[in-house]
């Protein structure tokens, strides 16, 4: 149909545009202001209804594709270590439900995806570690590492980690699984780092309040540098040319330049710095306090304090999208996870999740966001975009980290769906 009015055959009334024309046709023989009156009253009824009929049209396209209901979220697996449970949990991010727990012989703290491979280490303060590989979700083999290893740091390509223990720093052969090498070092390393070519690792040694930087294919110390009181969180560019390590004692962080191991400067924050994190581009660094609801915005071009922003209380764990354009911050001390616009630097959202959020891992769509809550014994799973609380998922005492691998749900998963004990 066009729109038009049509004549409406045997009708005993006329429609109102027929009878609108009906008095005009009798109003011909009036005066001609009244002619060029309802001439004019037409044309207005006649872009009136025409607007309405494309109005209508108009609601009636769009209608469904307001009503679609959100697509499904792919089925990506979650795995948690659940630390009291002696276990990790693996969850379905398609069916919001656990599909599997996986037993181990000690308490878990971290998980770690290798990368370039379908594995995940988990680390304890037991000196095992055990690998899980996809898609049978079951671990492939356990090693012994030395006591207090939590911390794995990862080649680029992914064929060997780093860890610290026994005085000193060891080389894991991720192919061959075993530790083929230590570096043994007289001070007595508590964090490790290494630069994105691989090269250089960087060991804290927080008794004497220094970076030791040691050759990463020999062992080999090539010097040392002040790192404040009581060196604690850090980072290195994605170019490897800085480092930014966490100095609470003073409330400061320290920039040290890798090439020369000089202190290049030292920022006062305003709080004791505790988690520390890096733009993906390395152009900003958020540095937090857990002694305040406030987040210090660093400068890594030339080292100064841009601007501080709010955030939730006592945040101890964050992560960025991609494009860098939000950040995600779990608040340990009241039970939310804040979303930060970082160009605007203004809180998206403030979403209560439960109780003790400690760890965040967004899918690698970035559609979701799943959060370890270790007060809940429960993954709490969020919109990321629009944040928005959409479901929890109960997995065990005390969940302390997760991962979301770029792994899809399988058939091989799906069967061994029934919980393991």
């Amino acid at each position: 149909m066009d729109g038009f009015p049509r004549e409406v055959v045997g009708a005993p009334t006329l429609l109102p545009g027929h009878q609108e024309r009906a008095n005009g046709d009798r109003g011909m023989k009036g005066s001609g202001s009244e002619r060029g009156s309802t001439t004019f009253a037409r044309f207005l009824s006649f872009i009136a209804r025409h607007c309405f009929l494309f109005c209508s049209a108009l609601i009636v396209a769009l209608a469904p594709a307001c009503s679609r209901p959100m697509a499904p979220p792919r089925p990506y697996l979650a795995l948690a270590a659940v630390g009291k449970d002696h276990s990790v949990a693996v969850a379905s991010l398609a069916s919001f439900r656990v599909l599997r727990i996986i037993p181990l012989a000690y308490a878990p703290r971290r998980v770690v995806l290798r990368p370039g491979s379908r594995e995940v280490y988990v680390t304890s303060a037991d000196g095992i570690l055990s690998i899980i590989r996809y898609p049978d979700l079951a671990v492939a083999a356990t090693l012994r590492v030395p006591q207090g290893a939590t911390g794995l740091t990862f080649s680029p390509a992914g064929d060997r980690a780093y860890g610290i223990g026994g005085g000193g720093i060891f080389v894991l052969d991720c192919n061959l699984r075993k530790i083929t090498r230590c570096f043994p070092l007289h001070d007595h390393p508590s964090g490790i780092a290494l630069t994105s070519d691989g090269k250089v690792l960087l060991a804290e040694d927080r008794a004497a309040g220094q970076l030791v930087f040691v050759n990463a294919a020999d062992g080999q110390v090539l010097g040392k540098a002040s790192a404040g009181k009581q060196p604690g969180s850090m980072v290195i560019l994605p170019r490897g040319k800085k480092v930014f390590v966490a100095d609470p004692e003073e409330e400061t962080v320290a920039v040290l330049d890798i090439a020369s191991r000089q202190l290049l400067s030292e920022i006062q924050v305003g709080g004791a710095p505790g988690l520390l994190a890096l733009k993906p581009d390395g152009g900003e660094l958020f540095v937090f306090s857990p002694q305040s609801s406030l987040a210090t915005i660093l400068n890594t071009s030339y080292n100064y304090v841009d601007q501080t922003v709010s955030t939730g209380t006592n945040p101890v764990a964050a992560v960025f999208t991609h494009d860098s354009s939000l950040l995600y911050i779990a608040n340990e001390g009241d039970g939310t996870v804040t979303t930060l616009n970082v160009p605007t630097r203004q809180v998206v959202a403030s979403i209560r999740v439960g109780i003790k959020p400690v760890a965040l891992a967004l899918t690698p769509d970035e559609r979701f966001l799943a959060v370890a809550d270790a007060g809940a014994s429960s993954l709490a799973i969020m919109r990321a975009r629009a944040p928005a609380l959409i479901t929890t998922i109960p997995v065990g005492d005390e969940p302390e980290s997760v991962v979301v691998p770029d792994w899809i749900e399988s058939p091989r998963s799906r069967a061994s769906a029934q919980t393991t004990h």
